[in-house]
């Protein structure tokens, strides 16, 4: 065999490996396949661990209100 078609074997070998990674890499990752569940499970986690430590009191205060006459008396 001349030293030209070693290349070509090298070559082709080269692209094989090279199409069999891409295939491997699509088959394990599966890019764009979506997982079942819930899309907002970790969202929904922090909210409800976020409402569970932080409180707040709300204090009411009275308005009175009366009604001055002319003369600045109640």
């Amino acid at each position: 065999m001349s030293k030209k078609g070693l290349v070509h074997i090298d070559w082709a070998i080269s692209m094989g490996i090279f199409v069999i990674s891409i295939i491997a890499l699509f088959t394990f990752l599966r890019p764009g396949i979506k997982e079942p569940g819930d899309e907002n499970l970790f969202l929904n986690l922090i909210q409800d661990n976020f409402e569970k430590n932080v409180s707040t009191k709300i204090v009411q205060t009275p308005l009175i209100v009366e009604e001055l006459d002319s003369a600045g008396v109640p």
